[in-house]
């Protein structure tokens, strides 16, 4: 029996098999899928980044280091910006640090960066930071790796806030797998997926290729919005045997 449930802040299309969740607002130039079984992580993304300021241009959305893949999505900024987040990123994971002090440590030295970023971006922007206000999510990163024998993602959503003094602040919304994870098989979607959403409610199961569902579900996007997501679509996989590139641009290899 299908049904919809709404919540504050996602939409959670459930069915016996299949759990799908995406943020209720769309989040321009960005489509991310990740997909978690009881043996696997997917992850999947359009390559298309809107600096605000400036003309579109190509980034690397999915990251390794190490056994660790990390993906973000969410606000950039014409200079640092996107390019400082992943940084601070793959410098706490070189630490090595439990896999959970991994995720704690990202969400708090993120928080400032975000902060002077969403500061810049009032001053030098104020009509789109308006509207990015208005929309509250600011970004949106994905870890994920193999702990225990069993796939782990760690998920921090951060949102933005304004006091009544004028002043701004983050708050955060963290989902851990597998411990947060109501399903055995679940689909999260990131930004742009009111198409994925559509194409998933149509599911009984998952199908065994699931790089190739997580891929699909991308070019569906950048079908749909072909302005705010665009191609080409990177595509990871991490099982027991390690972190395999099923799809990976020349620009994001190292």
């Amino acid at each position: 029996m299908l049904h919809r449930r709404h919540t504050r802040r996602i939409v959670r299309l459930t069915c016996t098999l299949l759990l799908a969740v995406g943020l209720a607002a769309p989040l321009e130039a960005t489509t991310l899928v990740i997909i978690r079984t009881g043996d696997q992580i997917v992850i999947a993304a359009d390559s298309l980044m809107t600096l605000y300021g400036r003309r579109p241009q190509l980034t690397c959305k999915i990251q390794r280091h190490g056994d660790v893949v990390f993906a973000t999505a969410g606000l950039v900024v014409s200079s640092g910006g996107v390019v400082e987040f992943h940084r601070i990123i793959a410098n706490i994971l070189r630490r090595r640090l439990p896999w959970r002090e991994q995720a704690a440590s990202v969400e708090e030295w993120l928080r400032q960066p975000l902060l002077r970023t969403l500061r810049r971006m009032a001053r030098e922007f104020p009509d789109e930071f308006q509207t990015h206000l208005q929309q509250r999510f600011t970004f949106h990163v994905s870890l994920a790796g193999i702990q225990q024998g069993r796939p782990a993602l760690e998920m921090r959503e951060f949102f933005v806030e304004r006091n009544q003094d004028g002043t701004l602040e983050l708050e955060v919304e963290r989902t851990s797998c597998p411990e947060g994870c109501a399903q055995r098989s679940e689909v999260f979607g990131v930004g742009e997926t009111a198409e994925m959403m559509r194409r998933l409610g149509t599911m009984s199961e998952l199908p065994a290729d699931l790089p190739t569902l997580a891929r699909s579900l991308v070019v569906a996007e950048i079908g749909e919005h072909p302005e705010h997501v665009g191609p080409p679509v990177d595509v990871v996989k991490l099982d027991q045997g390690g972190v395999d590139w099923v799809d990976l641009k020349p620009a994001c290899q190292t």
